[in-house]
C-alpha cells in the first residue's frame, strides 16, 4: 500500500505517475529487506489508495476527476502485472491487485478500511469515518452500505493552520488544561515549533474549556498562546470550524438518508484518528457528542484491509461487491447537508 508519498505534487500526470511508482519501488525494497528476502522473491502485491492515486499509479487519465460529473475512468478491483506498472525491482509477471473504489471520491482506501473494521460482518448499524483532507464516511444499515465524501480541508493534518505542521519532532500533539492553564506535550520532547492535527483538536477544546474562546469560536484575544512560541489565531479557529463541520454534517447526512438517529458503533480510522482524543473531538463537535460512548479507534484500517486482501483472496470479491453496490450520498447538492 502507498500510505504516504513524499513527492512534489506540482507536476504533470506522467511526472506524478513516475514519482508514485518510484515511491512504491522504494517501499517494496524496504519491506523485502525487513523480511530478509530479495524484491524478486515477492510473488504478489495488494495496493489500496484513493481513486486519484490509483489512477496516477496506473497511468490512467485523471482529467474526468477534475470536473463534474466526476466520473472515474476506472474503479479498479482488478489485477495487473508488475511490468504493466513498470515496477522493475520485482519479477515482471508478479500479480498486483488494485483494490476497488466505489466512486470518484470514495476510494479503495475506504473500502479496505471497511473490510478491516468488519463493518458488514454483523447485523449491527455501524458507521466508519476516515478523517483527513478528504473526509470519507460509510454507514452500514439493514444490509445496505451508504457512503459519502466531504472536503474537510487540511486543518486536521496540520496544514492551513498558521503554525501547523505534520506529526514530526517539535510538533505539539497533546494539549491539556492544568490549574486553568494550557499545558502542551511536544513530539520528541524538544522545543515546540508548531502544532499537528491531534494537537489542533486538543488546543481548540482547551481554549473553549478555559473561556479564551466562546461557543461560536470567537477568540477573546487576537492571538491565543498554546505553548510559547506556538499560538492560535482567529483564522486558525475558522479553519478548524470548516473542517469539523464538514465531517459532522456528513455523519448527520448519512444518518438522515438512512432515516436513523444513532448507530451501534462509530469507527474512527486513519492516521489522524489514531492519535485523536475522542472526548476533545466530541467537545468541539467533530462528531455528534451523543456518539462518544460508541466510538472505537481502529488506526490505519486501510493498510490492515490491504493486508487482508493480500493474504485471503476471497475478500477481494466481497470488497468488489460492496464497492459496486454502495449507495453514494452526494453532499454538494444535498440541502440537508447544507443546513447541517
Amino acid at each position: 500500500m502507498i500510505s504516504r508519498i513524499e513527492a512534489d505534487l506540482r507536476g504533470d500526470g506522467p511526472g506524478l505517475t513516475r514519482a508514485i511508482r518510484q515511491a512504491l519501488e522504494a517501499l517494496l525494497k524496504e519491506l523485502s529487506a525487513k523480511a530478509g528476502i530479495a524484491p524478486e522473491e515477492i510473488d504478489g502485491l495488494a495496493v489500496t489508495g484513493n481513486t486519484v492515486m490509483l489512477h496516477l499509479l496506473t497511468g490512467t487519465s485523471t482529467e474526468p476527476l477534475s470536473h463534474a460529473p466526476f466520473a472515474a475512468k476506472r474503479l479498479f478491483g482488478e489485477t495487473v502485472t508488475a511490468d504493466q506498472l513498470t515496477l522493475s525491482c520485482i519479477a515482471p509477471g508478479t500479480p498486483v491487485y488494485l483494490a476497488p473504489c466505489a466512486a470518484a471520491f470514495i476510494g479503495a482506501d475506504l473500502i479496505t478500511a471497511l473490510l478491516a473494521g468488519g463493518l458488514w460482518d454483523s447485523g449491527d448499524t455501524r458507521l466508519l469515518a476516515d478523517i483527513g483532507t478528504n473526509g470519507e464516511m460509510a454507514l452500514w444499515h439493514a444490509g445496505e452500505l451508504y457512503c459519502c465524501s466531504t472536503a474537510a480541508g487540511p486543518a486536521f493534518e496540520g496544514a492551513g493552520i498558521s503554525m501547523g505542521m505534520g506529526g514530526h519532532p517539535g510538533a505539539i500533539d497533546r494539549v491539556t488544561v492544568r490549574d486553568g492553564k494550557l499545558r502542551a506535550h511536544v513530539i520528541g520532547d524538544t522545543a515546540p515549533a508548531g502544532v499537528c492535527g491531534s494537537g489542533v483538536v486538543d488546543a481548540v477544546a482547551c481554549l473553549l474549556e478555559t473561556g479564551q474562546m466562546d461557543e461560536t469560536g470567537y477568540l477573546e484575544e487576537e492571538v491565543a498562546p498554546i505553548c510559547e512560541p506556538v499560538t492560535f489565531t482567529q483564522n486558525d479557529i475558522r479553519m478548524v470550524q470548516l473542517a469539523k463541520s464538514a465531517i459532522h454534517a456528513g455523519i448527520r447526512t448519512l444518518l438522515h438518508t438512512a432515516e436513523l438517529q444513532s448507530v451501534r458503533e462509530l469507527l474512527i480510522a486513519g492516521g489522524f484518528g489514531s492519535y485523536l482524543d475522542v472526548e476533545n473531538a466530541a467537545k468541539i463537535g467533530l462528531f455528534p457528542e451523543e456518539m462518544l460512548p460508541c466510538i472505537r479507534v481502529i488506526g490505519n484500517a486501510a493498510l490492515s484491509g490491504a493486508a487482508m486482501l493480500l493474504l485471503n483472496t476471497d475478500y477481494r470479491k466481497v470488497c468488489e461487491s460492496h464497492a459496486k453496490c454502495a449507495k453514494i450520498v452526494e453532499l454538494s447538492s444535498n440541502p440537508f447537508f447544507a443546513d447541517e
